[in-house]
């Protein structure tokens, strides 16, 4: 229907270790924890949804110009780079990378499947069409991971070049 969403993890814990019973976690890709970078990174959809509470997925262009959540145009394709790192060394069974067309129904089976792999690159050699990707990885335990989509329009000519910074970096201790 056009609508440009991305997936959340909560849960309904209430006891006395709330955000730590449960691992759930909606993981932002922000610069900083203030309220203001929060925000702006809901906004731009810059987030996914992990049953892991310290699992981390990056999904991003090969060239880092664009990272899960943005709209945008490409010309002549794009390659989509797939990352999932888990500091406790829990290995992955499956990375998933579903494309879908707006308005063309809820995809039936995953556009690239990999196993056991923390990561994978899928190039697209498109010139027309709109799509959306986002990637589904399950964690040998069982967690899933849900990237928020990247929506892109293929196009002959150019497209925004200007990169995002993206890393990833682990927590301060006792965070």
């Amino acid at each position: 229907l056009g609508f440009h969403l991305a997936p959340v993890a909560d849960h309904d814990s209430h006891c006395n270790n709330y955000g730590m019973a449960l691992p759930t976690r909606t993981v932002y890709l922000a610069p900083s924890l203030t309220k203001a970078d929060l925000l702006a990174a809901h906004r731009a959809r810059r987030f996914y949804a992990s049953e892991d509470p310290n699992a981390q997925l990056v999904f991003r262009t090969g060239d880092n110009a664009h990272v899960m959540g943005e709209i945008f145009s490409s010309a002549g394709g794009a390659t989509l780079v797939a990352n999932l790192y888990d500091p406790d060394g829990e290995s992955v069974s499956t990375l998933e990378i579903w494309r879908g067309t707006i308005g063309g129904g809820v995809p039936a089976s995953p556009y690239a499947t990999y196993s056991n792999q923390s990561s994978a690159t899928l190039v697209e050699a498109l010139t027309s069409g709109t799509f959306y990707y986002y990637v589904h990885a399950v964690q040998a335990d069982g967690h899933d991971l849900w990237s928020a989509p990247m929506w892109i329009t293929y196009q002959a000519g150019g497209g925004d070049t200007t990169p995002p910074t993206t890393s990833i970096t682990a927590p301060a201790a006792g965070a």
